[in-house]
């Protein structure tokens, strides 16, 4: 009876272990790459969302109970009928699930109807179901107000939303903060998907997306493992300075699993400006330049040589090697897989051949 009773509890451990389970029992969503946020299951119906900022949001599955000892936090219904984004990388993270109501909660954007790429978020402003609620960092409360929001997806860091946070307690509209943004792993990035995800109850199909993702990336990495690696410089022209990645980046990563050599790994600080004068000397041979400014900015390298014509000299230049980002890069972030493989293509494309690169654009000559 004793060894059946060990047997037993072998197994169960085993299986808390497998699922999850951490202290206390609570089953926890499993992460690989993702740093800032959590997800706890801790009750049937109800799960436990600590945001990047250490904020714990309760997640109630509509017509379930508030479980005892969590009155005392936000409570959100789940599945989220009225949502606010105020960042375009959050609202891409809508896309994997192919979902026609996920998409008819979006009731506000901090965007423009021009600057959207993503049909259902354009149909929304032009019909009226969306509202353009103002920039992130100014917006209409009013408008706000109006809507009425069950939560608002907002983001922190350096250069957070701080503002508009306090704001928000202020008016007793509940929020949350995704910072996708500052993961320092392309993969870290796509990740939260499944925070986006947990206020919709699609963590299953968040999970088979993300997995597929991460298999297309391993193998592009291992489809230029080997190869020569070309030096890239990436960074973006602006008002007399360029602000470049750090070392530690995801977009350092990002270059080192699409076969480059990212010639910034010693900067240790991410958007670090440097003059146009150090730029050069650090990327005089590079044999690729990424200009990380959207297309209609960078329409030839005549014009990006108007304003830094030190640069005309890189070997990336005269190599005709520079290219820049489409306009709508930011709302790929769902897709890095895809990112690093036009990155790949661009790098190797001996090994890469024939692909239509869709995210970044070579930039003319004239």
């Amino acid at each position: 009876m004793r060894c059946k009773r060990s047997i037993w509890g072998i197994l169960i451990l085993t299986l808390l272990f497998v699922s999850g389970w951490t202290e206390g029992f609570s089953p926890v969503l499993r992460l690989k790459y993702a740093r800032h946020f959590k997800v706890e299951y801790v009750d049937k119906g109800c799960k436990k969302v600590t945001d990047a900022t250490g904020n714990q949001i309760l997640l109630v599955s509509r017509g379930s109970k508030i479980p005892a000892g969590y009155h005392h936090i936000t409570v959100i219904r789940t599945p989220v009928q009225k949502a606010l984004f105020m960042s375009m990388t959050q609202v891409c993270l809508l896309r994997p699930f192919h979902n026609s109501a996920i998409w008819a909660s979006v009731a506000g954007v901090s965007s423009p109807l021009e600057e959207w790429y993503i049909p259902e978020i354009r149909k929304g402003l032009q019909n009226g179901s969306i509202q353009f609620v103002g920039d992130g960092y100014q917006p209409d409360y009013e408008k706000i107000q109006a809507i009425q929001p069950e939560v608002v997806f907002t983001f922190g860091g350096p250069n957070g939303q701080l503002n508009l946070m306090q704001k928000l307690s202020e008016l007793n509209i509940p929020y949350v903060v995704d910072n996708e943004y500052l993961e320092a792993d392309p993969l870290g990035q796509m990740e939260w998907i499944k925070f986006i995800a947990a206020f919709y109850n699609q963590e299953e199909a968040a999970g088979q997306y993300f997995d597929q993702a991460e298999s297309r990336i391993k193998e592009t990495a291992r489809m230029v493992q080997g190869k020569r690696r070309p030096k890239i410089a990436w960074g973006m022209i602006y008002n007399g300075k360029v602000y470049v990645p750090a070392g530690n980046s995801y977009v350092a990563k990002m270059v080192a699993l699409a076969g480059g050599d990212f010639i910034f790994k010693k900067i240790t600080r991410s958007n670090s400006a440097m003059s146009i004068e150090s730029f050069y000397a650090l990327s005089r041979n590079a044999d690729i330049l990424i200009n990380s400014a959207y297309s209609p900015t960078v329409p030839s390298v005549k014009v990006m040589l108007e304003e830094a014509p030190i640069l005309e000299d890189l070997k990336a230049v005269r190599r005709g090697q520079v290219w820049c980002l489409q306009p709508w890069y930011n709302q790929m972030l769902d897709q890095n897989d895809q990112i690093l493989l036009d990155l790949a293509s661009i790098f190797h494309p001996e090994v890469i051949r024939n692909r239509s690169i869709e995210n970044f654009l070579k930039v003319s000559l004239q």
